[in-house]
C-alpha cells in the first residue's frame, strides 16, 4: 500500500470541486459475520475508486469517489470491491479521533492505521461527564458536595474543573440549565409557578423567582404571558 499524507488526503477531500455525496445505511440486522460495527459512530469516505456495501438499500447506487458514507454507533456495514479503490474511515470515539486507511489493488485489501488522536484530556472528559450528569438530573436536589460525591472527586477539585475547562462556575452552571428547564416549562405546563419551581430543583420559590428575573428581566408569569402572546 502507498504512503498516504492524512493531512493531505483531508484537505483533498474539503477541497473537492464536485459535488460529495453523503449517504446513510437502511436500519436492518447485519447480513454476516463478516459486517462491521462498533460502539461509535464513523464516517467511511470514499477517496477513489468505487465501493458497494451491503449496508445500504439493494436500489441504493454505488459510493463513488467522492462519496461519504455515514455509520450510525452500533450500527454494520459491510463493504465490496468492485475494482481498486481507497477509503478513509474516521471514528468518533468519545475521548478519541481514529483514522484508518482501506485500499484494494484488484487482488488484496490492505488496511493501515494511520493515526489515533485523544479528543479529550481526561479533564476535559471528566469536565464533559459532569455537564452531561447535571443537563440530566437537575431537577434533582444537587450541589458541589453531592456532585463531586457522585464523581468520587472532592468539591474543591469539581470547583477547578469548572474554572479551567468551562466559560461558567459550576454554581453558574447549575442555574443556568435549571433556568431554561423551567423556562421550557413555563412555555409548556400550566403548572403553578411554585411547582416548576420544586420540579427545576428550586427548594425556595421565591428564590427561584427572584433569580428568574435577574436573568431574563421578567418574572415566571410575565414570562409565560410573553411567550403566549407571541
Amino acid at each position: 500500500m502507498p504512503e498516504f499524507n492524512l493531512v493531505a488526503l483531508l484537505e483533498q477531500l474539503v477541497n473537492q470541486q464536485s459535488t460529495i455525496n453523503v449517504y446513510f445505511p437502511a436500519h436492518s440486522p447485519p447480513t454476516d459475520s463478516l459486517a462491521l460495527r462498533v460502539p461509535f459512530p464513523r464516517l467511511e469516505i470514499v477517496l477513489d475508486g468505487t465501493v458497494i456495501d451491503r449496508c445500504l438499500p439493494p436500489d441504493q447506487p454505488r459510493l463513488l469517489s467522492p462519496a461519504i458514507l455515514y455509520i450510525p454507533a452500533d450500527k454494520w456495514n459491510q463493504p465490496q470491491w468492485e475494482g481498486p479503490a481507497t477509503t478513509l474511515s474516521i471514528l468518533f470515539s468519545k475521548q478519541k479521533l481514529g483514522f484508518s486507511l482501506q485500499h484494494w489493488d484488484g487482488q488484496t485489501l490492505i488496511s493501515q492505521l494511520t493515526h489515533l488522536a485523544d479528543t479529550l484530556t481526561k479533564s476535559k472528559a471528566l469536565y464533559v461527564a459532569i455537564k452531561d450528569y447535571i443537563d440530566e438530573n437537575a431537577f434533582r436536589p444537587l450541589n458541589r458536595d453531592s456532585v463531586a460525591k457522585q464523581f468520587h472527586i472532592t468539591p474543591n477539585y469539581l470547583s477547578h474543573l469548572f474554572q479551567k475547562a468551562g466559560s461558567m462556575g459550576f454554581n453558574d452552571y447549575l442555574t443556568a440549565v435549571r433556568l431554561e428547564l423551567a423556562k421550557k416549562m413555563l412555555r409548556g405546563y400550566e403548572l403553578k409557578i411554585k411547582e416548576i419551581a420544586h420540579q427545576c430543583g428550586f427548594e425556595d420559590s421565591n428564590y427561584f423567582c427572584r433569580l428568574f428575573r435577574k436573568h431574563t428581566a421578567r418574572s415566571p408569569s410575565e414570562y409565560r404571558r410573553h411567550c403566549r402572546t407571541r
